[in-house]
């Protein structure tokens, strides 16, 4: 038997499942490359934490493959693999892995912001640990100040944005597509095969087609333009909406373009969602819309957070 100098390395599942995945011409054309010229530390060293492979997954199942062909195949542990003793935690390892995945050029736009909406939803989580933990000792506590900064509405759009260094709408449309995309198409656009605005065309007319999505579309995007302002002549009276009608609908149709009043826009656009928040609450929204409108909550909270920076 040939004799091999491969490690036993450990491959962590979830550690694994946040590197996007070679294509099969890729993966072949990698193990081409090590089965004529062996592992080249210089091409990338296989990275490790606590013996578990967190950088080079593919090289590594690569070499293994190889050695089961027959094929003699050294990885040695002083140059070819290196251990990340720095990382304190797993989640440390996971937000590094995730930075460290944005720093590769091969993505696809889209495979970049969904590894940016993971990274920022870390980073948030690790913001509100240390805001808990701010006061020191042995029972630390939140500080009064830190509690009013953590209830301020977070861009969450433009913090991806600029992780992925793509533009807030580019961001809004992933989202889209990740909400609504079946598999097929998700996969399509993460890989790059299909583009980004022909995938978030495609949701659009999904939706249009089983009468979904143009409302939401309004919500989301159209009500912070400049073309939408003003109320409808019910509003106006100050009426209340009809019987029958749900407050999702009292917002919708709170807008009528060409009308004047900007601030009373924006008042009824609040009072709108104060009465829908009233009928989530009181049970009224079925829980099928519960996901749809957690979605459109955070681009309200974002689209308010821009107004209040407009007027600091």
């Amino acid at each position: 038997m040939i004799n091999t100098h491969i490690p036993e390395l450990t491959i962590d599942p979830e550690f694994q499942s946040l590197i996007p995945p070679l294509s099969p011409e890729e993966y072949e054309g990698l193990k081409d490359s090590i089965r004529t010229h062996g592992f080249r530390p210089e091409r990338g060293l296989i990275l490790t934490w606590q013996g578990v492979i967190i950088d080079g997954h593919n090289r590594y199942q690569i070499c293994r493959e190889l050695a089961d062909e027959g094929l003699e195949v050294r990885l040695d542990p002083e140059t070819h693999i290196r251990e990340m003793e720095h990382l304190p935690d797993r989640a440390a390892v996971i937000l590094w892995m995730l930075r460290n995945q944005l720093g590769r050029r091969n993505l696809s736009d889209a495979a970049r912001i969904d590894i940016a909406l993971k990274v920022e939803a870390l980073l948030r989580v690790e913001a509100k640990e240390r805001q808990a933990t701010s006061t020191g000792g042995s029972n630390p506590q939140l500080l009064q100040h830190l509690a009013k900064a953590a209830k301020k509405p977070i861009n969450t759009r433009k913090t991806v944005a600029g992780l992925a260094g793509k533009s807030e709408e580019t961001v809004r449309r992933v989202k889209k597509i990740k909400a609504h995309g079946d598999p097929e198409l998700l996969d399509a656009v993460m890989s790059g095969k299909k583009s980004i605005h022909a995938g978030y065309q495609e949701v659009k007319a999904r939706e249009l087609a089983d009468g979904e999505g143009a409302d939401n579309e309004a919500l989301t995007h159209e009500a912070g333009t400049a073309g939408w302002s003003g109320r409808t002549s019910r509003q106006e009276a100050g009426t209340a909406a009809p019987d029958g009608e749900t407050a999702q609908a009292a917002i919708i149709t709170a807008y009528a373009p060409g009308s004047s009043g900007q601030a009373e826009t924006l008042r009824a656009y609040l009072d709108g969602m104060a009465a829908l928040l009233g009928e989530i609450k009181a049970g009224s929204v079925p829980a099928a819309e519960h996901e749809k409108m957690k979605g459109l909550a955070e681009s309200v909270q974002a689209l308010l957070a821009e107004f209040s920076e407009v007027f600091k």
